[in-house]
């Protein structure tokens, strides 16, 4: 698989069109490795990248608005970059919306699969092991959202080979 990626690569792997994908760019939402500077330049992606605008449109496409989605995209895939979380593991992104001291926020948790020996079976909401994702020590946070990060790797990485 090739290492950089250009937007219409992204926008063919991603079935997201040009002109959004473009939006996003210039609003600051999304945030290619190499941006396009100046006219006749492009913008170049890696695969973390492609892996934030697949979160990013997930989020999006979930209800979250453009300005939060970015943020946690960003901030969970490509906010350390040059040392990107070992992805491969983490399975699912577990987003609590919370309300804490009348400020509304968004806090994550990434899950991988077997931390703590624990492993939620999302068809049948079985748990095994001590984590349990429903409590809330604090009261802060009153809705939950998880993303199946592992299936949206899966996909943007079939995607890419095939270009």
């Amino acid at each position: 698989m090739k290492r950089e990626f250009s937007t219409l690569d992204i926008v063919k792997a991603l079935g997201i069109p040009r002109e959004r994908l473009r939006d996003w760019m210039n609003r600051g939402f999304i945030k290619p490795v190499i941006s396009a500077e100046g006219q006749g330049t492009k913008a170049l992606f890696d695969l973390e990248d492609a892996y934030c605008v697949a979160l990013f449109k997930n989020l999006l496409d979930s209800g979250f608005n453009r300005t939060v989605a970015a943020s946690y995209a960003t901030k969970y895939v490509t906010g350390n970059r040059g040392t990107p979380p070992d992805d491969d593991k983490i399975e699912y992104i577990i987003f609590k919306i919370c309300t804490d001291f009348g400020k509304k926020g968004l806090h994550t948790e990434y899950l991988e699969e077997g931390l703590n020996d624990y492993k939620l079976d999302l068809a049948t909401g079985d748990r095994a092991g001590s984590y349990e994702p429903t409590r809330d020590p604090t009261g802060t946070w009153h809705s939950i959202h998880i993303v199946n990060f592992g299936k949206i790797r899966a996909n943007v990485k079939k995607a890419l080979a095939k270009l």
